[in-house]
């Protein structure tokens, strides 16, 4: 909702991995949620990309301006990494009115910093569900919300975990098993 609430016409969204990447991808083209909610309607659907390679150059960079949203992982669009073409400044100051950072505890890692670096006068959003860190690294930002365990425990969204053993007999662990059933190899 909040590219929305912001009126954003183009957004970059950071994953941290292809799988979250895959996630928010495939919620932004349905937006179920937002539907269910009768929010919007299915014409309001926004043209969503999903970056599943690293961007090596201006035209590719220049072909995002025909989607509303674009969803990546660092490693496809962080100039940190070599491979990874930095937009040049034209690009930069007009590609993104917003950047959201999922799972944005990440942010003080190099590869990260390069993003918001890359467009330094684009507003970024930062989402964590944890935002202090072991090496007591910093995140950027000013907090505006937080959501306590102890409430997400009161209405049933994180219970406790139980430990379930699985026995498990050596002797029927053979490669042909695996193999048979489809499964690794």
């Amino acid at each position: 909702l909040i590219p929305f609430g912001l009126k954003a016409n183009r957004v970059l969204v950071i994953a941290p991995s292809k799988t979250v990447r895959g996630q928010i991808f495939e919620e932004f083209n349905k937006l179920n949620i937002i539907h269910e909610l009768n929010i919007f309607t299915k014409q309001e659907t926004p043209k969503v990309f999903e970056v599943k390679k690293s961007i090596n150059n201006d035209e590719t960079w220049e072909k995002m301006k025909n989607y509303d949203v674009i969803v990546s992982t660092p490693h496809c669009i962080s100039s940190k990494y070599d491979y990874v073409k930095n937009p040049n400044d034209s690009i930069r100051e007009t590609l993104f009115d917003l950047i959201i950072i999922d799972e944005a505890h990440h942010i003080p890692a190099e590869t990260w910093q390069y993003i918001l670096k890359q467009f330094k006068n684009t507003k970024n959003i930062l989402f964590t569900a944890t935002p202090f860190r072991r090496d007591k690294k910093i995140l950027p930002g000013t907090q505006v919300y937080a959501y306590p365990l102890s409430k997400a425990i009161e209405n049933e969204y994180y219970e406790k975990i139980s430990y379930l053993p699985i026995e498990i007999n050596p002797n029927d662990l053979r490669i042909d098993t695996f193999r048979s059933s489809g499964a690794g190899g």
